[in-house]
């Protein structure tokens, strides 16, 4: 094989691994865009609540918990491929 169709070889799968992580980028965009649009009333709701009473002020850990153990639990999205 030539120099140059290893090249192109090279450059198609580059563009098309380009393409998938493209598209995964814009549905997780509008993914999350309709999961903020949907529960934005709830959110500011429970934070304020969670704010303002001092019995319900733990739930201000609850976030960042779940983001921890979200990311130390769940597998790297490269080994989703």
């Amino acid at each position: 094989m030539s120099e140059l169709a290893v090249q192109l070889l090279a450059f198609r799968r580059f563009a098309d691994s380009a393409r998938v992580s493209r598209n995964v980028l814009v549905s997780g965009l509008l993914t999350l865009g309709a999961f903020v649009a949907l529960f934005w009333e709830p959110m500011t709701t429970l934070a304020r609540d969670w704010w303002n009473d001092p019995d319900a002020g733990h739930g201000l850990l609850l976030a960042p918990v779940a983001v921890w153990l979200a990311w130390t639990v769940s597998p790297p999205l490269s080994a989703m491929d």
